[in-house]
């Protein structure tokens, strides 16, 4: 891996979330929707999901009648925001920078790419973009979505819309994900949650309880324990003294008479 700006790290340990067979907009809603809520699940809160369409930049700038050369330059000037060099690429081409204007909260940057009237491929992917965001606002009406339609950078191999989770105060991404196809020619959606990320985007807290599980104790009662939310550490032999195993075991509890008791 190539470290950037935002992750520097070289190699960082990840989770991931596919689902294969299906090109309708629903797959590309079901995989935003479970990767916010497995984030969720695991404490991160306050999320904002980034949607792009890295193929919408290329197509725009082919029906501009800009290519090659010219048009990668563009496209990098962007994926970059950066105003003044696109300007010396491409002029003053009104859809071009449309597509610059077009970044920021869902609800402001979908009109503008409906005003640009783009037919065609690009319009499509337009369309499908929209179709994305009314779907995910339907069931997380509070959910912050926010749209960059000239970003393409990490999301090379994507087909079609794509995103990236953040969260505030927390460096780089928590994951991404979105559309492409597999080796097999198969449609696919799939999304990656960076766990180094998530660890840093949790709130400072104290850590759970540590709590000893008696040997012989019960498979429900076990159960019980585990669901507790507390760490169990489970003994493997009978003890003689309870409380010294629990503690030589950095333990604080023990799971007793159905119940975590303090020692």
């Amino acid at each position: 891996m190539r470290g950037d700006q935002l992750r520097p790290e070289r190699q960082f340990t990840q989770a991931g979330i596919e689902l294969f067979g299906s090109d309708a907009v629903q797959a590309d809603v079901e995989i935003v929707l479970l990767t916010v809520s497995a984030l969720r699940a695991a404490g991160v809160q306050k999320l904002t999901v980034d949607l792009t369409v890295p193929s919408l930049a290329p197509a725009v700038l082919t029906g501009q009648g800009h290519e090659g050369v010219k048009a990668d330059a563009a496209r990098e000037a962007l994926d970059g925001k950066d105003a003044g060099e696109l300007r010396a690429i491409v002029g003053d081409d009104p859809v071009i920078f449309g597509l610059l204007e077009a970044v920021g909260p869902a609800e402001t940057a979908l009109p503008r790419l409906q005003g640009l009237a783009l037919g065609g491929q690009a319009g499509e992917q337009i369309a499908r973009l929209e179709a994305t965001v009314a779907a995910i606002k339907a069931v997380e009406p509070e959910l912050s979505l926010t749209v960059d339609p000239g970003e393409y950078r990490g999301f090379e191999y994507q087909t079609g819309v794509a995103f990236a989770v953040f969260s505030p105060g927390v460096r780089g991404e928590i994951g991404r994900g979105g559309r492409y196809v597999s080796e097999t020619g198969e449609p696919a959606v799939g999304a990656t949650v960076y766990l180094d990320t998530v660890l840093r985007a949790l709130p400072a807290g104290r850590g759970a309880k540590r709590v000893y599980l008696p040997f012989g104790t019960a498979p429900d009662e076990a159960r019980k324990c585990r669901a507790s939310g507390c760490r169990v550490v489970a003994g493997l032999a009978a003890e003689t003294d309870l409380v010294a195993e629990a503690r030589r075991m950095g333990c604080t509890a023990i799971w007793q008479d159905l119940e975590v008791k303090d020692i």
